[in-house]
């Protein structure tokens, strides 16, 4: 029996891959490549499946994939018999024809999560999800579970799940490796400055742009509740007591950082909202750093920090909690630099 699904917005960069034969996907079911169909996906059926891919999505923000080529692979001789109308003049049978490739392709094809919150089904057999636990493919055909040992990573939980029932939760899907946490990092020996230095706040708003084809900024967002202050450029990793929010990160090389607070993203997932963060997740961006750990330089690897909200030099830290490179240098103390972003 299915428990609860979450309400809330569905803000996520999706594809619209095929399904493969006699699959019958729904909105939370857990995909992977299908072996031997090239370019299909299929629910997972194995636990650690190394070809997840991502999450069923019901209303995504922002898809990819969806275009004439999608109409055209959902029947290919319907599209030939399209470009043969359409090359003849027979503009009525070539709208025909339109009009049945696109109820094939939303019969044929579902759009697939591959970064952002979407709910994810899951299945407590397999043990408790808490807030900020990394997830994995189950034993059970499209479901979700904790992630207890290296592997292949769907994404963080931001929800919890305690019943030993099959239900669905909220999730930030971000397909991956996920290589184990580490110990926490000691705090070196140093006075700490009462404050850190704080980067310029601007006035949040949707994307900016300077010309209609060209984002003045470079950053995709997504907003998020924070249960406790973040300003921008601090960054931000998933609340482990309280479902759905983000807190400061915290802690040393900690996988479930999620991005860094920015005023201005190119691309804005969701409306935003005065309490909520506007949080990067993809890009280049300004964020908070502490080089008492170890000078950054440019092209060096980041993790979070124990200094709250802090970014540092990546030291034999698991793949799974690096989130960012520095595109700036920090011989000494805190402070901000340039950084670029990639979905882990």
């Amino acid at each position: 029996m299915l428990g609860r699904r979450p309400s809330g917005r569905n803000s996520t960069e999706t594809r619209v891959p095929p399904l493969s034969p006699g699959a019958r996907l729904e909105p939370g079911d857990v995909v992977v490549l299908a072996l031997g169909s090239p370019g299909f996906v299929e629910r997972s059926a194995d636990e650690y499946s190394r070809g997840l891919v991502g999450v069923v999505s019901l209303k995504p923000g922002f898809v990819t994939g969806n275009s004439f080529d999608a109409e055209d692979g959902a029947d290919t001789a319907l599209a030939a018999e399209r470009l043969r109308a359409t090359r003849a003049g027979d503009h009525a049978r070539a709208r025909e024809v339109s009009t049945q490739l696109v109820a094939l392709k939303a019969e044929r094809q579902r759009p697939v999560a591959l970064l952002g919150r979407v709910p994810v089904k899951v299945d407590g057999a397999y043990g408790a999800i808490h807030p900020g636990d990394v997830l994995t493919s189950s034993p059970t055909p499209g479901h979700a579970m904790a992630l207890a040992q290296p592997g292949p990573s769907l994404g963080i939980a931001l929800e919890g799940w305690s019943s030993s029932d099959r239900g669905s939760i909220l999730a930030f899907i971000d397909p991956g490796w996920f290589g184990g946490r580490t110990e926490k990092a000691q705090a070196p020996e140093v006075r700490l400055p009462e404050k850190a230095p704080e980067t310029p706040a601007e006035p949040n708003g949707d994307a900016q742009t300077s010309h209609p084809f060209r984002a003045a900024a470079r950053e995709v967002a997504e907003t998020f509740l924070a249960s406790s202050p973040a300003g921008v450029g601090d960054v931000v990793a998933i609340d482990p007591d309280r479902d759905g929010y983000v807190i400061p990160a915290h802690e040393a090389a900690d996988a479930a950082v999620i991005g860094v607070v920015t005023s201005g993203p190119s691309l804005l997932l969701g409306s935003a909202e005065s309490d909520r963060a506007v949080v990067a997740l993809v890009g280049t961006t300004q964020c908070k750093v502490d080089a008492r750990y170890g000078a950054i330089r440019p092209g060096d690897l980041l993790v979070t920090s124990p200094t709250p909200g802090h970014a540092m030099r990546a030291v034999d830290a698991p793949p799974g909690a690096v989130f960012a490179k520095a595109l700036e240098s920090l011989e000494v103390g805190t402070d901000t630099i340039r950084v670029l972003l990639w979905a882990r």
